[in-house]
């Protein structure tokens, strides 16, 4: 990150403390690696498709493009990331039933090469 002159805030510590504030009162589900290749393994392919679905996302301290499974529990749909430090898990959609509705609106393109 930038250096940013002294006693201006940068937004870096304000988001770690409002991030760690939400996982103190979150469950986060925790899967191990074994989980985590059986979910991706019965996973559809396509994006919006029935959950659970494979895709890619960033891991949070690398920045590395890694793989993912955006996958439903307990009414939430969660995404798991297999980072280099470890398996991630956040909160992708706070109510399953709104996802699935929002998933009507999906608009379905490909890009044309020239």
């Amino acid at each position: 990150m930038e250096e940013v002159p002294e006693g201006t805030p940068s937004g870096e510590k304000e988001f770690e403390e409002l991030t760690q504030h939400l996982r103190d009162i979150v469950e986060y589900p925790e899967i191990t690696e074994e989980e985590f290749h059986e979910l991706l393994s019965n996973a559809s392919r396509n994006y919006g498709g029935p959950l659970p679905h494979r895709t890619w996302s960033l891991c949070p301290e690398t920045r590395d493009v890694v793989p993912a499974v955006v996958w439903e529990k307990d009414g939430k749909v969660w995404i798991t990331k297999k980072c280099p430090e470890g398996m991630i898990t956040d909160v992708y959609y706070e109510d399953a039933k709104m996802y699935k509705r929002f998933e009507e609106w999906r608009f379905d393109f490909k890009i044309k090469s020239y």
